[in-house]
């Protein structure tokens, strides 16, 4: 992961950050390991948020479509500058109690 976020000590939001210039499987297979990620995060109370853009998405609709249905936590930048802060800091609180 890129960053995260401790509460009490205890990791509670990992953040992976990524931007795909071109189609293909590279933006595939990241997205398939991320359901790996989320799985072991949500073991110890944690949540990943993944920040992914760029234009290798234009031609993966399907694989964006499928990534939103796997990770409830997804962002474009848009998205990220918009909602992330308030997200985040509800993911905190959610996964401090």
């Amino acid at each position: 992961m890129d960053f995260g976020f401790l509460v009490s000590g205890k990791p509670r939001v990992g953040i992976e950050v990524n931007f795909y210039t071109g189609s293909g499987s590279k933006p595939t297979e990241i997205k398939r390991s991320y359901a790996d990620v989320n799985r072991h995060l949500d073991k110890v109370g944690a949540a990943l948020v993944w920040i992914t853009d760029g234009n290798g998405y234009l031609k993966m609709k399907r694989s964006l479509r499928e990534a939103f249905e796997a990770h409830p936590n997804i962002y474009n930048f848009e998205m990220a500058k918009k909602h992330l802060k308030g997200d985040v800091l509800d993911l905190c609180l959610k996964n401090e109690s």
